[in-house]
């Protein structure tokens, strides 16, 4: 039975996301990690440092069968799925984020939402007729 490999976002540690991804390279996953320029500014100076375009996950393509050993690569916490059951990313939604991530738009990372706050809204004009 051969099962094509699927992508999967793993929930990693925060600042680790590099680490983990040449771990899981170095065990012969293929590893999607975003990232996008911004400008870090320190006491001293300011350079421009690749952070992660989602903080605290990877993406990885994978065998489900295969997980343990992506599992106990240190800095992994667990597979994004529905309880126990990893869900799988389509693989469209890689490719839309790997064009926005080399095309020439200013891509970062969208803050995260407060318990209770309402999400983006996009007000729409209608005319009147």
């Amino acid at each position: 039975m051969d099962i094509t490999p699927q992508w999967f976002a793993l929930r990693v540690r925060s600042r680790c996301e590099k680490t983990v991804a040449v771990a899981a390279r170095s065990k012969g996953f293929e590893d999607f990690l975003p990232l996008h320029r911004r400008r870090q500014l320190w006491s001293d100076r300011t350079k421009w440092v690749d952070v992660p375009l989602f903080p605290g996950y990877l993406f990885c393509r994978l065998n489900p069968e295969d997980r343990f050993s992506l599992l106990t690569i240190r800095g992994v916490m667990h597979i994004v799925g529905i309880g126990a059951i990893p869900a799988p990313v389509d693989e469209q939604e890689i490719l839309a984020i790997r064009h926005a991530v080399h095309s020439d738009a200013q891509v970062e990372p969208w803050p995260f939402l407060e318990a209770g706050q309402p999400g983006p809204s996009f007000k729409r004009t209608i005319s009147g007729s």
